[in-house]
């Protein structure tokens, strides 16, 4: 790093943090500080919720992942998270944005129980703080490369930046700053590829050397496995995560209509394969620098910074070095927030402290995010010896993946019972526990850590439906009126205006929104209201060639193009 990178880094690192003041403004309120106040359009969400999703892990976790198990790697980021968008925007979000929640934990007290909340929120804030430990370890090794600094300063640099970051600005924030930021993130991205494919031969040279890790079927790390399977588990490890992650549902619940929401979580999916696609194509090179399965390179996840700097001249290294700085100030500070989010809402202010004043909650929730800064850095070293991607999809796949199913059936099946929800995660997680943490059930290849997700996914979802039967059975169904508005097909009595407002629309019956209160007070006379031109809720009125159906038909074209191309 000459003095020309080290401008580029910390000019970069600075106009972010500024970007957030801004923003300080709009935060009266903890919603104001958790969703934005729901005022972010489509365009802003799409590209936000793949620069939310991708930080130093999704650089150099994804970098070595794929240099560890070859082109199956795509798969994860390119065929799972997608999926995941897809499957959120058609089932979960709009129920959960007509529902009110602020988190998906609060959202399964509404369609379950407490209890249910309680033990999800305990489910996705487990997940994060291993995301989080991932993010500072990323910077430790990012500083450790560039300038030989211990990795305690590399820690500390993450927790200091991102705490300064979020605290400037909340969602709002991430939100229109993280979609800025995705642009200087892909620049650094595709410098990478084109650099590196230039100065080793590219995947030509991949295929002459090792033509064994081209492939998605199947992965050279563990040949054993039937082909295509862990594919399928890379659909329940990381597709789950727009589903139940609160730092991905934060975005849609921010949005300022239903369709914004909706539209902006489906197309994050595309932004991801123009992103993502550059940094997994470029970890493939490592095998032509390293070979394959190098013991020097420990811990794994240092491949993508090593390679920035044999790759890169002066300048264009602090431009990537950049960018990874702004991949990882953005989702740290998502990461932590929503966490803190979480923990204030769902724990904190439902169990502890029910009566605290907004002001309170919204410095609690502030406090939080700073604590865990702290609580992710004391992970650093486990997740230093499993590696980045190795050790998220491992404490997934054994505790986490009950959620998916959980949050996909507490919309899809309207006999589900007020127990069922909270089974299913205990069972899921106990199942998980005792074949990967403690294998007392030995399940063979159907229990390696990237197949798993896909038997706990089933394990739960038999468990789901298994109870909520017995349930119904001694207890009697659930009466219509506890889930009409809360399941696939049916609308919120006080919402039904919005099934069909052409006509409204047309003889202009309604109430355009120019603030919060006007919008709030409008709603409480049962008037529809439009943002922008658009409803608040549903889609009526659209026009087809913007509607969700047809951008998943054309997205779900493409997922499966994708994987029949890459077979």
């Amino acid at each position: 790093m000459r003095r020309l990178d080290w401008m580029i880094l910390w000019v970069s690192i600075l106009v972010v943090l500024l970007a957030g003041l801004p923003f300080r403004r709009y935060i009266k309120s903890v919603k104001d500080y958790l969703l934005a106040g729901r005022t972010q359009p489509w365009y802003l969400l799409a590209p936000s919720c793949q620069a939310v999703q991708c930080d130093v892990g999704d650089f150099f976790g994804a970098a070595a992942f794929i240099y560890q198990h070859g082109l199956f790697g795509l798969t994860y980021w390119i065929v799972a998270l997608p999926f995941g968008w897809l499957l959120g925007a058609n089932i979960t979000v709009p129920y959960l944005y007509r529902s009110g929640v602020w988190t998906p934990a609060e959202w399964l007290e509404v369609r379950f129980n407490a209890p249910a909340r309680f033990w999800g929120a305990l489910l996705v804030v487990l997940q994060r703080v291993f995301v989080m430990g991932n993010m500072i370890l990323g910077t430790a090794l990012l500083f450790k490369v560039l300038v030989g600094s211990p990795m305690l300063w590399g820690a500390g640099i993450a927790i200091f930046l991102g705490s300064l970051y979020v605290l400037f600005g909340g969602v709002a924030a991430t939100v229109t700053v993280g979609t800025a930021q995705l642009i200087l993130m892909s620049v650094g991205a595709w410098a990478m590829l084109i650099i590196g494919w230039s100065k080793t031969g590219g995947l030509a040279a991949v295929a002459a050397q090792f033509p064994q890790y081209l492939h998605v079927a199947t992965q050279p790390s563990f040949p054993q496995l039937l082909p295509g399977l862990a594919l399928l588990g890379s659909l329940f490890s990381v597709g789950g995560y727009p589903i139940y992650q609160a730092e991905q549902t934060s975005r849609p619940l921010s949005a300022r209509t239903e369709h914004d929401a909706r539209l902006g979580f489906l197309l994050a999916g595309p932004v991801c394969y123009i992103h993502q696609g550059a940094i997994l194509i470029t970890g493939l090179f490592g095998l032509l620098l390293y070979g394959a399965a190098n013991s020097t390179l420990t811990p794994r996840d240092i491949l993508y910074p090593l390679m920035m700097v044999k790759f890169l001249p002066s300048g264009l290294l602090g431009i990537v070095a950049a960018s990874v700085m702004a991949a990882t100030i953005s989702t740290v500070a998502a990461n932590a927030q929503s966490c803190a989010g979480m923990v204030t809402r769902d724990i904190y202010g439902r169990l502890l402290y029910k009566r605290g004043s907004d002001h309170h909650y919204m410095r609690v929730s502030q406090v939080l995010t700073a604590l865990w800064f702290l609580i992710g850095a004391a992970l650093v070293p486990l997740i230093a010896k499993g590696g980045m991607a190795n050790t998220y999809v491992k404490v997934t796949g054994a505790y986490v993946t009950p959620l998916m199913p959980t949050m996909l059936l507490s919309v899809l099946y309207r006999r589900a019972s007020r127990w069922a929800g909270f089974g299913a995660m205990i069972l899921g997680g106990t199942f998980g526990t005792f074949v990967t943490v403690i294998p007392v059930i030995k399940l063979g290849v159907w229990g390696h850590f990237l197949v798993f997700p896909l038997v706990n996914f089933v394990f739960s979802a038999l468990a789901f439906l298994l109870i909520s039967e017995l349930e119904n059975a001694l207890r009697g169904v659930r009466p219509r009126a506890e889930w009409e508005g809360l399941v696939m097909g049916t609308f919120p009595e006080n919402l039904r205006q919005y099934r069909n407002i052409e006509e409204v629309i047309r003889t202009r019956a309604y109430i355009e929104a120019d603030s919060q209160a006007v919008m709030d007070s409008a709603l409480a006379e049962g008037a529809v209201v439009l943002k922008a031109g658009k409803p608040i809720y549903g889609s009526s009125g659209i026009p087809w060639y913007k509607q969700v159906w047809f951008w998943t038909v054309v997205l779900g074209v493409v997922e499966v193009l994708t994987v029949i191309i890459l077979w």
